[in-house]
């Protein structure tokens, strides 16, 4: 095991997302967005399912995602190209409560990081330096 994945990376962002749905309740593409006061290099993603702690730290914060599963596409702005036109599509993960890990296999430095899937709630730990 390399000394970086023995290395524990800090939280940098825990949040929930949530949308109403309209239509009866069919599940609708939603897309978040979160920003970061100041660079930062994203080393895990943790979708937390619904009912689960979201951080030892945070003892009273329970994940909201809903559905059970889902497809997830991940794009952050990479600041290493200011110039480019669209946002890098870090991954699309097939969400499920027993697979809601991604860790990234490349070091992207970003300020912005976007989710967009079929869903009406999503809890989201991100973590890096």
């Amino acid at each position: 095991m390399s000394s970086e994945a023995k290395r524990n990376f800090a939280l940098l962002s825990a949040d929930s997302f949530s949308h109403e749905e309209e239509d009866g309740g069919k599940e609708e593409l939603h897309m978040d967005l979160v920003r970061f006061p100041q660079p930062v290099s994203i080393r895990e993603v943790r979708i937390i399912p619904a009912g689960c702690r979201y951080h030892p730290q945070l003892s009273d914060r329970y994940g909201q995602t809903k559905p059970k599963s889902f497809k997830l596409d991940m794009f952050l702005r990479n600041l290493r190209q200011p110039d480019a036109a669209v946002f890098e599509r870090l991954a699309v993960v097939d969400y499920t409560e027993n697979n809601f890990q991604f860790v990234p296999k490349q070091k992207i430095v970003t300020d912005m990081f976007i989710v967009k899937g079929w869903y009406s709630s999503l809890t989201l730990c991100l973590y890096g330096h």
